[in-house]
This record gives structure tokens, C-alpha cells and sequence, in this order.
């Protein structure tokens, strides 16, 4: 279910990392070209989405109950663009719609920004950890108590059974003149016997 829930992720990150820094690159641009910076409202306007993407591919990364597919995916199509405008200059940039956060995405493509960032999210690929199930700190825990009371039980050694003449026996039996020393009065066929 998580691989779903990772599968809707990527497709709603792949026009997130795309679009943004193509939206906010001209307004920077706009920005730095009056001397401001990005204190002003129109900076934080600009700096705030990118700061809740910044997040957004963070958690991807980072977190390993989400699926490698959300990173993946938006992977794929960042590196597909670049490669596709290393193949075909023309095509690719004729295909992005002429708009602000268009010219934006043209630029970057140009540059080849997206490159990186493709790179960067392709890392939870080879990771086997974020293709298996995640393990609840809990059951963890109560696995390794499992373990090791098992493992314990199995050093504890059982106690063989007692039979006549053997260890435990041998080990019980006294001589019957310690016994009668140690109660002070020897017994009355052992004093007959003895005499």
C-alpha cells in the first residue's frame, strides 16, 4: 500500500520540481536586477514555495516509511527532460509553453540545473531499505526479547533424571557413620553391628 501512496507521491512531486524553480527563476532574476533581496514580500513570496519543496523532497529522501517510488519517479522525468533537450534542443524547448514559470523551466533546462536534482532523487534506487516493509520500533523490540529469552533457555541445561548409583544419587548418599556422628547418637544396629 505504501508503494501506491509512494507511486501518487511521484507523480504530484514530478510537476512540483519542475514548475517551481522554473516559476520562481524569473522573479529572482526580477529581484536581483533592482537591488533587492528576498526579505521584501515579493522575495518571500518567491522563496517560500521553494522552501516548502526543499521540505517536501527532504521528506522523500529522508524518510524511509515513504516508498523509493516517490523520488524515483519525479527522477525519471527530470533526467528525461535533460536528455531529451541534449537529443533535441528544439523539440524540447517548442514543447514548454511560452508562459513565465515556461521561460523559467527553458532557462533551466539550458543550464542544466535539472540534472542534479534528477541525480539526487534517483539515490533511494539503490537502496534496499526503502523497497522492504518497515518494521515498527515495537515489534523490533519484542522480536529481540523473543530472541534472546530463547536463547537463554537454550543455555539453561536440563536436569537429568536421577537413577540409583548415579551422580545425583552418589552425591546425596553420606556415609551412615558422618550421619550418626552429625546427630550425636549412632544409630542401635549400627552400635550392635559395631560391637
Amino acid at each position: 500500500m505504501r508503494h501506491v501512496f509512494g507511486f501518487v507521491l511521484g507523480l504530484v512531486m514530478v510537476p512540483a520540481v519542475v514548475v517551481v524553480p522554473g516559476w520562481a527563476l524569473p522573479r529572482l532574476v526580477y529581484i536581483a536586477g533592482f537591488g533587492g533581496d528576498f526579505i521584501s514580500v515579493t522575495g518571500l513570496l518567491t522563496v517560500i514555495p521553494l522552501v516548502v519543496l526543499a521540505v517536501l523532497v527532504g521528506v522523500c529522501l529522508a524518510v524511509r516509511r515513504v516508498s523509493a517510488l516517490a523520488c524515483v519517479i519525479p527522477a525519471i522525468a527530470l533526467c528525461g527532460l535533460t536528455g531529451s533537450y541534449v537529443l533535441a534542443p528544439e523539440l524540447a524547448v517548442g514543447a514548454l509553453p511560452t508562459t513565465e514559470w515556461g521561460e523559467g523551466v527553458t532557462q533551466l533546462l539550458m543550464l542544466g540545473a535539472y540534472l542534479p536534482l534528477g541525480v539526487m532523487l534517483m539515490l533511494p534506487l539503490f537502496m534496499p531499505s526503502r523497497w522492504r516493509h518497515p518494521v515498527d520500533e515495537e515489534e523490533g523490540f519484542d522480536d529481540l526479547a523473543e530472541e534472546l529469552a530463547e536463547d537463554h533457555d537454550e543455555d539453561i541445561p536440563t536436569p537429568r533424571s536421577s537413577r540409583r548409583g548415579g551422580p545425583r544419587h552418589a552425591a546425596r548418599r553420606a556415609p551412615e557413620e558422618d550421619d550418626d556422628l552429625a546427630y550425636g547418637e549412632p544409630r542401635a544396629g549400627y552400635a550392635s553391628h559395631r560391637r
